[in-house]
């Protein structure tokens, strides 16, 4: 079973070396993802991506290889620091587009009307959000990125854990949030 991680931090932090030291012990298969290095446009809703390319934004970018991979996984962990109670520009951006793993045809998911997965059967994944907090990060913030978990959960048919953390200084403390949300939802 695939697990991903998309990395939304910006700048060399500890995270890509402790994924090293992990997947190098690891039974599944996983893969990690720095944002930054990819070239991501924001979505800007014109929906060509449901009628001129279905599954497919018009724009040009990095986002269909990524796309791909999200589809194929069972678990997606987004690292990002909180930013408004959200995530920060360059994981929203990716966040966004999402939207072109869906098909056209909708369903009804715990009582709402969306785009089933195109790929993985209704809630067979985890969506899991590991929210980087600061010294100026307030409660209010702090719950909002906890619904916005859920609630993304909920809108790629997956189940959405959010999990907030302070800082990811050092490797051994990177490690052990990334066990901690490789291991959410079922085992690693």
């Amino acid at each position: 079973m695939l697990n991903i991680i998309m990395d939304g931090t910006k700048g060399e932090n500890s995270l890509e070396a402790a994924f090293k030291e992990i997947a190098s012990e690891c039974k599944e298969e996983l893969a990690y993802f720095k944002l930054e290095d990819f070239h991501i446009t924001p979505c800007r809703n014109c929906g060509g991506c449901s009628y001129k390319t279905p599954g497919r934004c018009v724009f040009k970018d990095d986002t269909p290889q990524l796309i791909e991979v999200v589809r194929q996984a069972r678990r997606c962990v987004w690292i990002t620091p909180i930013t408004l109670g959200g995530y920060n520009s360059i994981t929203k951006r990716l966040v966004d587009k999402m939207v072109l793993i869906g098909v056209p045809t909708m369903i009804v998911y715990k009582g709402r009307l969306q785009h089933p997965n195109s790929i993985k059967e209704v809630s067979d994944g985890t969506y899991i959000g590991v929210g980087i907090v600061n010294k100026d990060t307030t409660e209010k913030e702090k719950e909002s990125f906890k619904f916005l978990i859920k609630e993304n959960g909920l809108i790629t048919c997956t189940t959405g854990y959010p999990l907030l953390v302070e800082g990811i200084e050092d490797k051994e403390k990177a490690k052990k949030v990334l066990l901690e949300a490789l291991t959410i939802g079922g085992e690693k």
